[in-house]
């Protein structure tokens, strides 16, 4: 069982962070990214800066993993039971980091590109922290 700040609900069902990662089938670094983007300030708000951090980095994990196997230039991701639209009112996310799980949400692939430009915007966002 996860605890609170991972956990959400739609139309009466609730959900875990892990199962829209599941249902898109994110590899390891970018579910990571997406469950600490998701969970930012939620679980405590003097982590949140951190929490982006760390978001950050594990969406450079998955660029380096991308680059090192040259895997025809992009994650492939399915059609989203879970998409953008209902999930980011329950988050309260702010639109910065709406874009990044927009972009995540309702995509079909990833660029290495596209992957390179989120970890530029959120480190920016990153910055206005301070």
């Amino acid at each position: 069982m996860r605890p609170d700040y991972y956990k959400f609900s739609i139309e009466n069902t609730d959900y875990q962070v892990i199962d829209i990662i599941d249902e898109k089938e994110l590899s390891y670094h970018l579910g990571t990214a997406l469950a600490y983007i998701l969970r930012a300030g939620k679980k405590d708000f003097s982590t949140y800066k951190q929490d982006l951090e760390k978001a950050s980095t594990h969406l450079r994990f998955e660029l380096k993993r991308l680059q090192k196997r040259n895997e025809l230039n992009a994650v492939i991701l399915p059609h989203p039971l879970f998409t953008f639209d209902k999930l980011s009112d329950i988050f309260e996310l702010p639109p910065q980091l709406s874009v990044i799980c927009q972009v995540l949400f309702d995509h079909t692939f990833v660029s290495q590109e596209t992957l390179s430009d989120i970890c530029f915007c959120l480190d920016m966002f990153i910055k206005t922290l301070d």
